[in-house]
C-alpha cells in the first residue's frame, strides 16, 4: 500500500505516515498486517475512506440529499467489511477506553517529538536528517537518529472499532432504507463517537492518553 508522506518536520510533531494526504481515489488492497517489516503501525486505507465517508453521509442527511447519503454508507459498509474480515491481522492494543472483545484498527498514524522539545542547532541537524529518511520511508532509523540525539519519540494512532463500527454501518443503512434519517445519522455519529487515540512508545509498548 503505497504510502502519501508530509515530510515537513516542526517543532512540535513529524506527520509520519498522515492518510489524510491520501488521494480519494487511492484504492491499494488492505494490507496483511497493521505494522510493516520494521514493527511500526501503519494505516489502512479502507478504515480512513470509511470514516470519511461516514463523516460526508452525516453531512449529506443534513444537507437534505439522502440519495447521497445511502451511496455513502454503501461504501463505507463495503470498506468496514473488508476491515472486519481481516481485522485479527490489523489490529493494536489499545487502553481502557477498548470495547471489550472489538478489534482496533488505525485509521491515522503520527511520529510525534516529545512535549516540551525545543529544537537546538544540534537537533535540528538531527530532526531534518530524520526528514531524509522518513522522505526514503526508512521510518525505523528516523527513529533511531532522534532517539541517539535524546529526542523523545512516540506513535500517536487515531483507531476505530471494527465489529462496532461495522453493525453501526449497517444499521445507518436499514434506518435510510425506511427514511428513518435523524435515527441514522446518530447510528454514523456512533462510529465517529468511538473513535480513539492512542501513544505508543516506538518499541511498541502502549502509552495510555490522559
Amino acid at each position: 500500500m503505497p504510502l502519501h508522506l508530509h515530510t515537513a518536520i516542526t517543532a512540535l510533531s513529524i506527520v509520519l505516515l498522515s492518510v489524510d494526504a491520501l488521494a480519494p481515489a487511492h484504492a491499494a488492497p488492505v494490507r496483511a498486517a497493521a505494522r510493516d517489516s520494521a514493527g511500526l503501525i501503519r494505516p489502512i486505507d479502507e478504515a480512513y475512506r470509511a470514516v470519511r465517508e461516514i463523516r460526508e453521509a452525516r453531512q449529506a442527511i443534513f444537507d437534505g440529499a439522502p440519495d447521497k447519503a445511502i451511496a455513502l454508507v454503501s461504501e463505507a459498509k463495503t470498506d468496514m467489511q473488508v476491515v472486519q474480515r481481516h481485522a485479527a491481522d490489523l489490529a493494536v492494543p489499545v487502553g481502557k477506553r477498548a470495547q471489550e472483545g472489538d478489534a482496533y484498527i488505525p485509521l491515522d498514524v503520527l511520529l510525534v517529538l516529545s512535549k516540551g522539545f525545543k529544537p537546538t542547532d544540534e537537533t535540528r541537524a538531527s530532526v531534518d536528517k530524520a526528514n531524509v529518511y522518513i522522505a526514503k520511508g526508512e521510518y525505523r532509523l528516523a527513529i533511531t537518529v532522534l532517539k541517539a540525539a535524546d529526542i523523545g519519540v512516540t506513535v500517536s494512532a487515531t483507531l476505530v472499532p471494527a465489529n462496532a463500527s461495522l453493525r453501526s454501518v449497517e444499521a445507518a443503512a436499514r434506518l435510510l432504507d425506511v427514511r428513518k434519517y435523524y435515527e441514522a445519522s446518530q447510528a454514523l455519529k456512533a462510529v465517529e463517537d468511538s473513535v480513539v487515540v492512542e501513544a505508543y512508545d516506538t518499541n511498541g509498548i502502549p502509552v495510555r492518553e490522559q
